[in-house]
């Protein structure tokens, strides 16, 4: 008996050797990371800043693309190469024992992971059956810009290029996709312009990851656009002043153009609704329509608008010296206070308005007391010739042209109201002032 019981024994003390040598070696590879390097500074979050991506590699983090139906195997090959672990088959082991049934599901998901170099085999597997990083940009659309600036801004970021872009904001079957007003579709195609969602991608600080369709981050800003329409009850308030939601839109973005100052806005819409209003209609002659027309025919680029008594006769829809009224669409994303403005003018009799050269102006009923304005505040205090204008601050009169006699229809009733538009003929050339393009 004790000659089988001894070497029993000893095969036991052997196997208890073997199992507590085999666990300590198992401990040692779970607990100790690949390379002997210092922990990092830095922690990546499940959500990242792209602009700091490159200050995580410099702390020593990897960062792993994993496609979507990828193998452990294949996986657990990549980190080896990379250095990321010590020992491929001890890793698909350590993995069994850890995870049998995530590695029997294949539950890795597809994405970008970070892993540091100083990772012991446990993280590397916690972070492998985790979830990606997602890198993001914030992005922020200033209000008053057009449709082209917010491409160029995202194509900046390196979010999406420009054309993409511009090619879903173009898209009518889209826009109708987004909720948008059916009357603006019936406005560009009445006008003979290509649709666009120019006026509703609502200006705000947006966060999108890298790599995000156009369409994707359209559905964002329109989103944020509805809320504010539902918040504002564009509708309901702009059928008090006979707007449909894409006229009060269209015209908030030209408030927008028109000031940079809040308390103006109610009194420039006034001057707006005001020439809207009038029987028989004015011409609102704006210059960002014009500018906005000057871009839409000769192309758009990152580079100023000069208004010529040239180009201020462009025949095109969106020039409100060529056309009465509104133009077929927004000429910019409005803001809150803009928007508002549209629906909540002030009750003026004001037709005329002319900067005062300190970002304010100064508005007035009749074109008299315009003109005497313009001299003041342009000639005099501006130390050049000044441009008679109409409504805006920018606005010169045309040479004769049809709108002319149209003019000149309205002023037996004009001069009954102290009201005359500008003559033909007033300003020259030389005399009108450059803007910047829209934005």
């Amino acid at each position: 008996m004790r000659k089988v019981i001894l070497p029993l024994s000893f095969l036991l003390f052997f196997a208890v050797a073997a199992g507590g040598a085999a666990l300590f070696v198992y401990e040692d590879f779970r607990s100790s990371p690949a390379q002997g390097v210092t922990e990092p500074r830095l922690k990546v979050p499940r959500i990242a800043d792209a602009d700091l991506r490159e200050q995580f590699v410099v702390d020593g983090y990897r960062f792993v693309e994993i496609t979507k139906g990828a193998t452990f195997k294949s996986v657990a090959a990549q980190l080896a190469v990379d250095g990321l672990i010590a020992n491929e088959l001890i890793f698909k082991i350590f993995a069994k024992i850890e995870e049998p049934q995530k590695l029997k599901s294949g539950s890795i998901k597809a994405g970008t992971f970070a892993f540091h170099a100083s990772m012991k085999p446990a993280d590397v597997l916690k972070t492998l059956y985790g979830e990606p990083v997602q890198f993001v940009r914030n992005v922020t659309v200033p209000e008053g810009f057009n449709l082209h600036e917010i491409a160029w801004r995202f194509e900046e970021k390196k979010i999406v290029s420009a054309s993409e872009f511009l090619a879903a904001a173009t898209d009518p079957k889209f826009f109708l996709e987004l909720g948008l007003p059916k009357e603006a579709l019936d406005s560009f195609r009445a006008a003979r312009v290509p649709p666009r969602i120019e006026g509703y991608l609502y200006p705000a600080r947006y966060t999108f990851p890298l790599g995000a369709d156009a369409k994707t981050i359209m559905k964002t800003m329109v989103k944020q656009f509805l809320n504010a329409k539902r918040r504002l009850e564009l509708e309901e308030k702009g059928a008090e002043h006979a707007l449909d939601l894409h006229k009060v839109v269209t015209l908030a973005s030209i408030i927008e153009k028109e000031t940079g100052r809040a308390e103006e806005r109610p009194l420039i819409s006034s001057v707006f609704h005001n020439r809207l209003r009038a029987k028989p209609a004015w011409f609102l002659q704006t210059d960002p329509t014009t500018c906005y027309a000057i871009n839409e025919v000769e192309g758009w680029k990152k580079s100023k608008c000069n208004i010529t008594l040239a180009n201020i006769r462009i025949a095109h829809p969106y020039n409100t010296y060529h056309v009465k009224g509104l133009p077929p669409g927004p000429i910019a994303s409005p803001g809150e206070d803009a928007l508002r403005a549209a629906i909540k003018p002030e009750r003026t009799e004001f037709f005329f308005f002319v900067s005062k050269n300190d970002g304010s102006h100064v508005f007035t009923r009749t074109y008299g007391e315009h003109t005497k304005n313009v001299d003041y505040f342009q000639k005099t205090l501006g130390g050049k010739a000044a441009p008679k204008r109409g409504a805006g601050s920018s606005v010169a009169a045309t040479p004769e042209t049809p709108q002319d006699v149209e003019r000149k229809k309205m002023r037996g009733r004009s001069r009954d109201h102290g009201l005359r538009p500008p003559k033909p003929g007033e300003v020259k050339d030389d005399d009108v002032e450059g803007r910047d393009v829209p934005n």
